[in-house]
């Protein structure tokens, strides 16, 4: 969305939809507007004014169309059959430090091959994703953006698009679509040059997070709808009960970045659990406990402790390898400043095998212990 000059104040809603999944005008703009409306409750803010003007992308596909013939002409484009794994390859690898950068030989066709081969993509005759419009622009800049970006590229599951119908197999990429049309609608007539950042997209491994597959999986009853907590839109994490602020840390720990980047789930579940485990109450409990005594336990030691421990252990053990509690050894408390050292223990008179409580003291002379107990005050 975008400042419009006609519409001093307003905001213009730009439906940039450019593949065809059919959906009339005014159900989109509703199902727009309700998103933002609820978004911004859930935000406790001010729901949005509506669209002062709607525009949409599919109504300059003509247009679009005789620009990318005209930079065939001007030699500023090429039509390219490379796949997915060469065209990364020219770019230097996934992260474009793997090799040097080179345009592939197509870039060399003539203009009357390339218009051939375009109009060919125009008229349905290759298969989708084997065929791509590419721009010529600097394939060795640092700049990702400036590696030959495609310009028109025919869907991977072409559908009558909602506006326009089967009239096209080709559709023109966001990059090449959006400053053009932004163009054409007269929403480039700023006084200063605008602060903008350009990121990557975020791909989570081993699921699905584009929302054209979503929504076809929620079509298809795979999935129950955007907030089923088997997905990862911000509706599902929230129904998990991720706290904004995780996602937030998880960002932040991710930084930003223009190339497209994969992160494993267990990543991002680890960021969760590492932002829960400072906020987060936690309560221990210690099945069959054994009281333990700590004889020279005075508050000047440090810390806050109850007079009377739990240890998880029920069974007695006075073996060299038991690192637990036993007559003259030392073990740590979780939590606690010092270590404890064993100094006697009570029986009960029925089971003599039943240690009914133990007695120690603080050991602030061994530096670390060999085992750490679990308690409870």
């Amino acid at each position: 969305m975008a400042d419009t000059n006609d519409a001093p104040g307003g905001v213009k809603l730009q439906l940039d939809e450019t593949t065809g999944e059919w959906v009339s005008k005014n159900a989109l703009k509703k199902r727009m507007q309700k998103r933002a409306k609820k978004a911004a409750a859930e935000a406790r803010a001010k729901p949005p004014q509506p669209a002062t003007k709607t525009t949409q992308i599919p109504g300059n596909f003509d247009r679009l169309y005789d620009l990318a013939e005209k930079l065939i002409h001007l030699e500023k484009a090429y039509v390219c059959h490379c796949p997915d794994t060469e065209t990364k390859r020219q770019r230097g690898g996934e992260d474009g430090k793997e090799g040097p950068k080179y345009r592939c030989s197509h870039a060399n066709q003539d203009v009357e091959t390339n218009l051939n081969k375009f109009r060919g993509m125009r008229d349905g005759h290759y298969a989708p994703q084997t065929v791509f419009l590419r721009m010529k622009q600097d394939i060795t800049s640092g700049n990702p953006r400036m590696w030959d970006p495609a310009a028109y590229r025919i869907p991977k599951t072409p559908t009558p698009h909602y506006r326009t119908d089967d009239k096209w197999k080709i559709y023109p990429t966001y990059d090449f679509a959006h400053c053009l049309c932004d163009s054409f609608e007269g929403t480039l007539g700023v006084t200063h040059e605008p602060m903008q950042r350009e990121y990557g997209r975020l791909d989570m491994a081993g699921t699905v997070v584009s929302k054209r597959y979503i929504k076809a999986m929620i079509d298809a009853r795979i999935v129950g709808g955007y907030d089923d907590p088997r997905l990862y839109t911000l509706a599902a994490l929230r129904r998990r009960g991720v706290p904004p602020g995780a996602i937030l840390s998880f960002i932040n720990e991710l930084g930003v970045t223009p190339a497209k980047t994969v992160i494993q789930v267990a990543r991002f579940e680890q960021a969760v659990r590492k932002y829960l485990e400072t906020r987060v109450p936690r309560l221990m409990m210690v099945l069959d406990p054994i009281p333990v005594t700590i004889e020279n336990w005075h508050r000047k030691n440090g810390g806050k402790l109850a007079s009377r421990t739990h240890q998880k252990t029920r069974a007695w053990k006075e073996e060299r390898e038991y690192f637990r509690l036993a007559p003259g050894r030392t073990a740590g408390l979780l939590g606690v400043s010092y270590p404890i050292k064993t100094t006697s223990f009570s029986t009960d008179l029925k089971d003599p095998d039943r240690v009914t409580e133990v007695r120690t003291v603080l050991d602030k002379e061994t530096k670390k212990p060999k085992t750490f107990i679990q308690w409870g005050p």
